[in-house]
């Protein structure tokens, strides 16, 4: 299968948003040991999400990287998710460094998602009979 210019970007933002992903996760696992958890479960629970989560992901760019299609709409479906996370951080201001990383976030999911509509294009150009 063809692997297009935009799918390379695309790859490689999926990876740069996996590798922020393990970061928070790895963030949250360390956080009982220098401030006092209010809710150990959810902790826990969010532990697991953000485990899940960075899996998909990296699941993704490597479908992606391969050119497959089952790739395409998970990768889609996460980032819009992500616009809106950054939408809330920017919006709501709920501490002085959420304005900064929401428009980071919010202009990763805008180039991640101007990628994936490339590649959905050149893809269903490509498979057509």
């Amino acid at each position: 299968m063809r692997v297009f210019p935009a799918s390379k970007i695309l790859y490689r933002l999926l990876h740069l948003e996996t590798f922020i992903a393990i970061i928070w996760t790895f963030y949250l696992a360390l956080t009982p040991l220098f401030s006092e958890v209010t809710s150990p479960l959810g902790l826990v629970l969010d532990i697991l999400y953000y485990i899940i989560f960075t899996f998909a992901l990296w699941v993704c760019a490597r479908g992606i990287s391969r050119g497959k299609r089952y790739a395409q709409a998970p990768t889609l479906l996460i980032n819009l998710i992500l616009l809106g996370v950054a939408y809330y951080m920017v919006v709501e201001k709920v501490l002085w460094y959420s304005i900064p990383i929401g428009y980071f976030f919010g202009l990763l999911a805008i180039l991640t998602l101007i990628c994936v509509f490339i590649v959905i294009a050149k893809s269903n150009k490509s498979k057509s009979i």
